[in-house]
Formats: C-alpha cells, structure tokens, sequence
C-alpha cells in the first residue's frame, strides 16, 4: 500500500477540503438550516472521496469490493444533497418560484435514492464488481445503474434552467443577488462535468479526475462568500482561506520530497513519513504568515471582523480618559483592521480656529496644525458622515476641491469626521490601504460607528481635563465665594424679618374690619335692625360664615408672624380634651347637616384633666373636622377619642368615608400653607 501517490493525493485533498468548508459554513452560517444542508452535501463528496482514496491504496479483493459499495453509497445521495440545498436555501434566497415542482422532485429523487441503496447492497444490479486499472481499482456499473445517471441528469437540468431563469431576471433589478446566481450557476457547471468519472464505470481505462471539477466548485463557491455574501460567513472564509493556502503550499513540497525520496529510496519505511510530518509542520507558520500578508496587501482589503474590532474598541475607550491611551486604542484599532499606511488623528481649537494633530502615524504633515476652515468641511460633512476622496468628481466645488488637494499632497484617502451634537470637533485622516483597496461600504459603516464613539470619548476626555483644571482654580474661589454667601444669607434674613413683620401689620389691620363685618352681619341675623325675608337671611348666613373663614386666615398669617418671629404665646389651663372637642362637634353639626352626612362623636367615660392651649387645640380639631366634611360626599365622619392602657395619653382620631388624602401628598402636611 502505498499511502500518498500522485493517484491518491488528489482524492485525499479534495476530501479534506470539502469536509473543512463544511463544517465552517455549519457553524459559522447564521442560517442553521442552509449550514446543514450545506454541510450535507459537503459530507457526502467528502465521503465519495475519502472512499476513492481508501480504494486506490487498498490490494485486498475483500476489501475493494466493500470500498466499492460504500464509496457508492455518497456517490448516490450527492445530487439529491446538492438539489435539496438548491431548494430550501436558494428558493428562498432568489424568491424563485415553482417550489411545488421542485418539492416534487425532491421527493421523487429521494424515493429513488432508497431503492438504489437496496441495489446497491443486496445485488449486483447497481455496482456488479470492479475493474482493475494500472492506477487502481474501481467499481463496475451494473444494469440499474443508468437509470441512476437519469435521475442525475433531471436534477441537474432543473437546477440549469431555474438559475438561468433567475440569472436573467435578476440582471437590472438586483446587482448582489445577479452576481450570486451567477457564480452558484457556474459552480453547478464545474460541478456537473465531475460526471465524467461516470465513463470510468463502464470500462474505459481513464483515470476519475472530476476531483478537479469539484474542487473548482469549491473554490468559486468560496469566492462568492467572499465576495458576494452567499452564505453570509464571509469573513470567516476569508481567514480560512489564508490557513486553507498555507496548508496547500506547505503540503505541496512535502509531498514533493516524498515523491523523490519514493524515486530514489524505493525501501523507505513509515519513519520517513513522520519526518516529513515534522518538517510539513515546522514550516507551515512561515507559509501561514507569508499568505496573510501577502492576502492582506495584494489580494483581500482586510481581515478583520468589525463587531469584535468595534467592541474591542469600546471597551478600551471605557476604561479611560486619558488622551495618550485614547490615542493608543486608535491606532491599534484602525491599524490592525484597515492597515492604513498613514493615519492621524486632528481636533479643532477655538481660539486658533486650526486643527491640531494629536496623533500622527506615517502622515508627512509641515507642522502640527492644519489651516483649513471649519465650514468648508463642515459642508462636505453634511452630506456623508465618511468621505472618501477618490468619489470626489473633477469638477467639485470649493470644499471638493480642496479636499481632492488635500488627498494628493498629503496621501489622505478617507476622511472620518469627528461630531458631537452636529458640531465638528475634529476629523480622523487614513491614507490609502497597504493592500491597494478601494474603501468599500462595509469599511465607510466601519469608520462610521469608531467615528461617533471617538467622538464622545475625546468629549469626555476633554470634560475631565476641563473638570480638573477648573477643580483648581475653584479651590482659588471658594474662601471668597463662602465671603459673599455669608454676607447674602445676612441680608436674607433681614429681609425675612421685614416680610414678617408685613404679615403681621397687615394681619391686624385686617382684624379690625372684619370684626366690625361680623358685628353687623351677627346684628341683622338677630333682627336688631328689623324682621328680614328668609332669601336675605340665608344670604347674610353665607356672608357671615365667610367672613368666619377669612377671620380664621388672618388668625392663622398672624400665628405665622408670631412662629417666626418667636413671639407666638401658648395661654395653657386646666382642661380636658373632651371638653374642646365637645365644643367644636357642636359648631361642625351644622356643615355635616347641609351635606346630608352623619357626624359621629365616639368618647371615653372619663378623660384626665391636662394643661391645654384650649384655641390653638380647638383650631387644629376644627381643621381637621372640616377638612373630612368638605371632602366627604357621602356616608359621614367619625370622631373619636381614646385613651392608652396606662390612661397618660389621649389620642384624638377624625376617619370619613370620603376621598382620603393622595399618599404622595402626606409630606405635606404640616408644611407652611
């Protein structure tokens, strides 16, 4: 047996390949369910070819024809794989129509599929034997296996006329979808004329090299993930694709080396093959750095995936304010991701009115501050938050034209603005790519989302260097600030002793007027002025109890006066509180009585004589009983008074059956007024 030949080689590779981009689609596909079928169909020409490779290095008739069968067994489900992907995935993706012939067929395709397993194991009516070539063995079609080339053809053919279909509808509609169909229809074709090995199974002494057909499958399905977003993990096949090289380039002088080795040492055991390994191995970080920057410079515009770039970013820019280690994340970011060759980053200062570099990577700039002026970028950045100078026509206005000069003279290939709040603080400069690129769009989304985050994090940095400047100069201000307040608050409180005394001139001035309003009023109620008709005497009841309540709120502005001003007097005697509620339970019966309310008067036995200001308590028991009347429209108020176990404390409790009071005004109480 001889491992690794010029015959075996090919059918190894391909394999590897095939099973690798599978299992990247399968767990990098945001599609579950497309990454599967993919993977699928993947599988199975893994599996046809791992079975060729096991079937050219294998001598044992036994064995052959096992190999035989179970290399057939892939052999039959990769049509139906590869036309079910076309169904689920590409239906959908192209909005193709005719999904319940396709479903149909799909059906049909794998019924067959069952009945040519059953054939395939259990007679020789599908794979009778194998032939012997120079180049190895291979299986030997037996009579049912044309109708299997059949069912292959219908499904090939569908696929042909349904992407032809799409391919010319979607020409002028949708450029991404156009060049999809495009390069899938291309890769069906390459992947179709693998059906030449099929004349090796009737006896012509060819060697099976559709390996290579599929292979060009494989390569132009991975340029259109990678150019075309087909499976939406571009990206990651970009990455790949560099490993996926290396390995090809570090395999192909190792298996050289054996070849010649083979040539000139025919007896070599398997430790020349482990030496070979170790030295495959040893070699392959030198050819793995080689192709990324060489894919990086010349053929990908970068490898770098935005999210993790971005989210990296942020984080370094959270745990800082410092200006020097902003300016690090910077560069590290944009320089790891975009590989610009120069890079600098410029603020703009107000009292200057120039733009000031603050970092500055390979940009050959005359000075550290640029003449330009803020409106003239202003304009362009207006119109696009990203500019790049090589969109900018001939014929520009005066902001265009001078960018493109800017461009020219200095190497500056995009420019990022810098905005806070729709003012523009400062700009971001990146020469051209060391691959050779153009910016594309998804690069302008990149620059946008570092651009605003940049921008709040320079504004923050610049907060703190405000902050802690000022944070000296306040220190300067403070003993003379305390000065003035001290002063302030000094001539505040005369001012409060002045509006003080208002209250309580005014307050008695206003005592004596309605004091004789009430005498008069109290007079002709009685009738000393003579007999009045019912209709004045209910309205001379309205004006008398008004003017009681305008009396009570001069009394209560005069006691304000008096709190402040500490000239308010408590009169206490002996007393009990039941004496001073049974007072006020007779005045408040006649307002419960007008509203059609009861007033209830609960009261102990007996209540301990206390020292009491008798007005000032009847005033707060008055408030609160007419305060449940006024807000009580039915049912009625209940007053009453308890004792405590020990008979040393009276408690006095008014409840209604009204409103209640709003909990978010309870604060307030005893607040004034």
């Amino acid at each position: 047996m001889n491992l690794f030949s010029l015959y075996t080689i090919p059918t190894f590779l391909s394999a590897f390949l095939f099973l690798l981009v599978g299992l990247i689609v399968l767990f990098k596909s945001k599609s579950k369910k497309n990454g599967r079928l993919f993977f699928l169909m993947a599988l199975v020409t893994a599996w046809w070819q791992t079975s060729w490779f096991i079937l050219f290095n294998t001598a044992n008739d036994a064995l052959t024809r096992i190999i035989v069968r179970l290399g057939y067994f892939g052999i039959i489900f990769i049509p139906i794989v590869f036309f079910n992907f076309f169904v689920v995935y590409l239906q959908s993706l192209f909005e193709l129509k005719s999904k319940k012939l396709d479903l149909a067929i799909l059906i049909a395709s794998y019924s067959l599929s069952l009945f040519f397993v059953f054939e395939l194991f259990f007679s020789n009516n599908f794979i009778n034997g194998y032939y012997v070539f120079p180049w190895g063995y291979y299986p030997k079609a037996g009579p049912f296996h044309i109708y299997y080339l059949i069912m292959l053809a219908v499904l090939a053919i569908r696929m042909l006329f349904v992407l032809l279909r799409a391919f010319l509808n979607t020409r002028a509609v949708n450029d991404t979808k156009h060049n999809q169909i495009k390069y899938f229809l291309i890769a069906q074709i390459f992947y179709n004329f693998a059906c030449v090995d099929f004349i090796t199974n009737y006896g012509y002494n060819i060697y099976p090299f559709g390996f290579a057909f599929i292979l060009i499958f494989l390569f132009i399905i991975g340029y259109s993930i990678v150019s075309y977003r087909l499976m939406d993990i571009k990206l990651v096949l970009r990455s790949w694709s560099v490993y996926l090289t290396s390995l090809v380039l570090t395999l192909i002088p190792a298996f050289l080396f054996k070849y010649l080795v083979g040539i000139f040492l025919p007896t070599t055991s398997y430790g020349t093959d482990f030496v070979i390994i170790i030295l495959a191995l040893s070699i392959f970080p030198y050819f793995r750095d080689k192709v990324y920057r060489f894919a990086n410079k010349y053929f990908f515009s970068s490898l770098y995936d935005a999210n993790e770039v971005i989210a990296r970013f942020s984080k370094n820019l959270s745990s800082t304010l410092e200006s020097d280690r902003i300016n690090k994340a910077i560069e590290d970011a944009l320089s790891g991701a975009l590989h610009p060759k120069a890079l600098a980053l410029f603020d703009y200062d107000d009292k200057t009115k120039l733009f000031n570099v603050k970092l500055n990577s390979n940009l050959k700039l005359a000075s550290n501050s640029l003449e330009v002026g803020k409106n003239v970028l202003q304009k362009v950045f207006s119109a696009s938050n990203v500019v790049i100078l090589e969109d900018l026509a001939a014929g520009a206005s005066k902001p265009g034209t001078w960018l493109k000069d800017f461009r020219n003279k200095l190497g500056i290939e995009v420019v990022v603005p810098l905005l806070i709040k729709d003012k523009l603080v400062g700009f971001l400069a990146l020469g051209a790519k060391e691959s050779g690129d153009a910016y594309n769009s998804e690069d302008v989304q990149f620059l946008s989302v570092i651009g605003t985050q940049l921008a709040m994090s320079l504004e923050n940095s610049w907060l703190y260097e405000e902050a802690r400047q000022f944070n000296v100069k306040l220190q300067k201000e403070v003993e003379k600030a305390t000065k003035d307040l001290v002063q302030a608050n000094s001539e505040l409180k005369k001012l409060d002793e002045a509006k003080s005394e208002f209250i309580s001139i005014a307050s008695h001035q206003l005592r004596t007027p309605l004091t004789v309003i009430k005498g008069y009023v109290s007079m002709m109620i009685d009738g000393d002025f003579g007999e009045i008709n019912l209709t004045v005497d209910e309205n001379l009841h309205k004006v008398y109890e008004s003017n009681e309540r305008l009396i009570r709120l001069v009394e209560d502005l005069l006691n304000v006066s008096r709190i402040e001003s500490g000239r308010l007097q408590f009169n206490y005697e002996p007393s009990t509180l039941t004496e001073v509620v049974d007072s006020v339970m007779e005045e408040m019966q006649g307002p419960a009585n007008k509203k059609k309310l009861y007033l209830e008067y609960k009261k102990p036995e007996t209540v301990p004589s206390q020292l009491l200001d008798k007005d000032k308590l009847r005033q707060v028991i008055i408030n609160m009983i007419d305060n449940a009347i006024k807000y009580t429209k039915t049912g009625g108020v209940t007053v009453k008074i308890n004792l405590s176990e020990d008979k040393k404390e009276v408690n006095f409790c008014v409840s209604d059956t009204g409103m209640g009071i709003r909990p978010e005004d309870l604060p307030n109480l005893f607040k004034k007024f």
